[in-house]
């Protein structure tokens, strides 16, 4: 599963832009795994709203039908 990021580091948002058109899921999740974001929308252009989430590492998890992927992200 191909896909970009941007920003990252990320203060407010994270834009995902997915480009695989087999899209399953996304996840997004602590470096202990906790699940904080996860969409299973077929939309390949995504807009996380971070501004929430504790500053730290995260990993962005993307699952199609020809496999997944994860990025490290960094959320300030």
């Amino acid at each position: 599963a191909d896909f970009t990021l941007s920003p990252n580091p990320a203060d407010n948002v994270l834009h995902v832009e997915i480009k695989d058109p087999t899209f399953k899921k996304a996840r997004l999740m602590t470096v202990k795994g906790e699940i904080v974001w996860e969409t299973n929308s077929s939309l390949t252009t995504q807009t996380i709203d971070v501004s929430a989430f504790e500053s730290g590492v995260y990993f962005l998890s993307v699952t199609s039908e020809k496999g997944s992927s994860m990025k490290k992200v960094v959320i300030r």
